[in-house]
This record gives C-alpha cells, structure tokens and sequence, in this order.
C-alpha cells in the first residue's frame, strides 16, 4: 500500500513538473501495482468466500448425515417394535391355540368318557330291567303258588274256627 502511494505521488510530481512521459509511466505502474493489489484482494476475498461455502456445506452435509442417522435409528426402531409386536402376537397366538386344543382334547375325553359310563349306565338298566321283570315274574309264581295252600289253610283255619257251631 505504501508502493502504491509513493507511485501515485511520484505521478503526481512528475505531472505538476510538466513531465508527462514519466508521470505516464507512474500512472501506469500505479494503475499496474493497484490492480495487482485489488486482484489479489479479491482472489483472498474469493478464496475466503470459497472456503466458507465449502465449510457451510459441508456443515450441511453433516446435518444431513445426521438427519439420515436419526431417520435410519427412528426407522430401525420401528421395525424392532413391529419384529417385537409380531413375535408376541404369534406367541400369544400360539398360546391361544394351544388352550383351544387342550379345551377340546379335555372335552372330548370327557364326552368319550360319559359315552362309554352312558354305556355303562343303559347296560346296568336293562340288566336291572331284566331283572325286576324275574323278580316280578318270580313274585307272581310265587304268590301264585303260596295262594292256593294258602287258601286251603284259610278255608281249613275257617272251617277250625266254625267247628264249635258245627258240633
């Protein structure tokens, strides 16, 4: 900076000491020398602004690494939970029909169960049906055949009875 002052009063002098050529040839190395200045103001200005922009995006590159990674461990969750809801449902399921099976297979040895004492059951009535039918038909001899000795002790015990009318 002090280059480009010292050429820019040097063109001046030159000027108001009507050397034109060498206040030309100032002006020029001015103009050169402050263009050259500018130039590398802008190109650290430029390289500034480039290595901002490369750091903000890779700031949003990271952001969005991040953002990814959430959604991934979010997603990631979710199928645990599904994986989880599914093998408890499955389990339960198989609980449920493991009772179902032991309900039927309880009822079902009972129904054979009372079959077969049903079995039992109508064998004994008609075993006992066959037998209060000999009974009857044993009474019935029976008093069939008590009847008539019977009634010939009861005729003799009456006509024993009458026997003091008689004499």
């Amino acid at each position: 900076s002090s280059i480009v002052t010292a050429t820019k009063l040097l063109a001046e002098l030159e000027e108001n000491g009507n050397n034109h050529k060498a206040s030309l040839e100032y002006q020029k190395l001015y103009n050169t020398i402050s263009d050259s200045l500018n130039n590398e103001n802008h190109r650290a200005n430029l390289e500034e602004l480039k290595a901002k922009y490369n750091l903000e995006e890779k700031e949003r590159e990271i952001a969005l690494l991040k953002k990814d990674k959430e959604l991934q461990q979010a997603l990631l969750e979710r199928k645990n939970i599904i994986t989880y809801s599914l093998t408890a449902g499955i389990l339960l399921m198989l609980l449920i029909l493991g009772l179902l099976y032991y309900a039927y297979w309880t009822a079902r040895s009972k129904r054979n169960s009372l079959a077969v004492k049903n079995k039992e059951i109508e064998q004994q009535k008609n075993d006992l049906d066959k037998l209060n039918s000999e009974k009857d038909r044993f009474f019935s001899i029976l008093s069939h055949d008590i009847r008539g000795p019977l009634n010939s002790l009861k005729g003799f015990s009456y006509l024993l009875g009458h026997m003091d009318a008689m004499s």
